[in-house]
């Protein structure tokens, strides 16, 4: 076997090891103080982005090192590579439509909006002081053109972390800690500056819905399913499968409403939070390890992310819990972490209760896709694991049902 090369390819990704090495010697200080003792002589790249990167290809890229001294232990050191990309999301329109015209349409318009998430997830780990945030170290990102220039992020490889399922969901413990975690981000955007307020593009993923496509996954979405959840699914169903409907509950009614906006997210599930899991016990804890993918980030309604952590990664009963007093719990400890700059943002009670509303409604639009996108195999275990998230959504469908009646009936069936 030939020995590695830093003129290969990493994974089936568009970057060589030797331009990783390169990047890294720019802007990891860890990496850098590696370097003075050891040669690499090999990166070896895994794919690691089935389940999670729906719009990017994730690498965990491991190092091999010989020592210069022979004498020094040899370290282990791992980055992420991560590559902004279409092919998820192409494999999971193929399995649910076969409108190639209407998927290849749907499709270029996504690519659009790649390109901008790219750009806002850079913008991020680039200007979101991190200090004091669980966030991956950042090590440097590339512009991605179109069809044209690969795009790349560098950073930080979560050891020692677990990124729950999401038909696990989060423990109330847990869910808490991510509603502080808002608080904190929110706070800490305000106090670096407006970057957010001008640096970030909006993303509203209803305007790329296919009529065609949404209706093959409803038809999928109530096969053997309960009579109630038929019932629920078709009083939502105009929700996703009308498209002025579908991008004015996903956001642009909120952006339209002269509501407070804020730093957000925008993507706050299971997927982008990693738990930190105890060296001894080997058990998970509720300390977050670290929030990832800020592609979705923007000055947006206050509550996005709060309600994405609750309607869709809690149980009904950790839910209802945390939603007694939520308003007015984030009120108070936004005032009291922002300090004197509080008096900046409109915290009105009665403004922040309807932030929450449209948020419910914005992100019932996602639970209600991602209940089906993100289960495309066909097998028992899958199936499994969809049947307790469905289940999840059936109660947050009824529990959202008399607030959708009486403040967004335009949105129902």
């Amino acid at each position: 076997m030939a020995p590695w090369s830093p003129e290969e390819k990493l994974g089936d990704s568009s970057f060589t090891g030797g331009f990783l090495i390169e990047k890294l010697k720019e802007n990891c200080g860890n990496f850098k103080e590696i370097e003075k003792n050891f040669d690499v002589i090999e990166i070896k790249a895994k794919d690691i982005s089935e389940g999670s990167g729906y719009l990017s290809k994730v690498y965990k890229c491991d190092f091999t090192f010989a020592p210069k001294d022979h004498e020094n232990p040899v370290p282990t050191f791992s980055v992420i590579l991560k590559e902004p990309g279409m092919q998820c999301v192409e494999d999971a329109m193929g399995s649910f439509t076969d409108d190639k015209e209407g998927s290849k349409a749907a499709l270029e318009t996504m690519d659009h909006w790649v390109t901008l998430m790219h750009k806002n997830e850079s913008t991020v780990y680039t200007h979101l002081p991190s200090e004091n945030l669980p966030i991956a170290e950042f090590y440097g990102s590339g512009e991605r053109i179109a069809k044209q220039k690969a795009g790349y992020l560098i950073m930080e490889y979560l050891e020692g972390g677990y990124f729950p399922e999401l038909h696990e969901g989060l423990n109330f413990k847990q869910a808490k800690n991510l509603l502080d975690f808002v608080i904190d981000v929110q706070v800490a955007a305000i106090k670096s500056g407006d970057w957010w307020k001008t640096g970030l593009s909006e993303m509203n993923f209803g305007e790329d819905q296919d009529p065609n496509f949404v209706n093959s996954m409803m038809e999928k979405l109530v096969k053997g399913k309960n009579e109630r959840f038929v019932e629920l699914v078709a009083i939502y169903k105009k929700i996703l499968s009308d498209k002025d409907t579908c991008v004015n509950a996903a956001g642009r009614d909120y952006i339209n409403s002269g509501l407070p906006k804020i730093f957000t997210h925008g993507d706050m599930w299971t997927n982008n939070i990693s738990f930190k899991v105890d060296p001894v016990t080997h058990k998970i804890t509720d300390e977050i390890r670290a929030v990832i993918d800020w592609q979705i980030a923007s000055n947006s309604n206050p509550f996005v992310d709060i309600e994405r952590i609750l309607l869709m990664c809690c149980s009904p009963e950790v839910r209802r819990s945390l939603e007694k007093n939520i308003v007015e719990y984030y009120i108070d400890e936004l005032q009291k972490r922002l300090g004197e700059k509080s008096g900046e943002l409109s915290l009105k009670k009665d403004e922040i209760e309807k932030c929450k509303k449209y948020a419910e409604a914005t992100n019932l639009v996602f639970f209600i896709f991602m209940s089906i996108i993100h289960y495309r195999e066909d097998n028992p275990e899958t199936k499994k694991k969809q049947d307790i998230v469905l289940e999840r959504l059936q109660e947050v469908m009824e529990d959202l049902l008399p607030m959708m009646k009486e403040d967004f009936p335009q949105y129902l069936s």
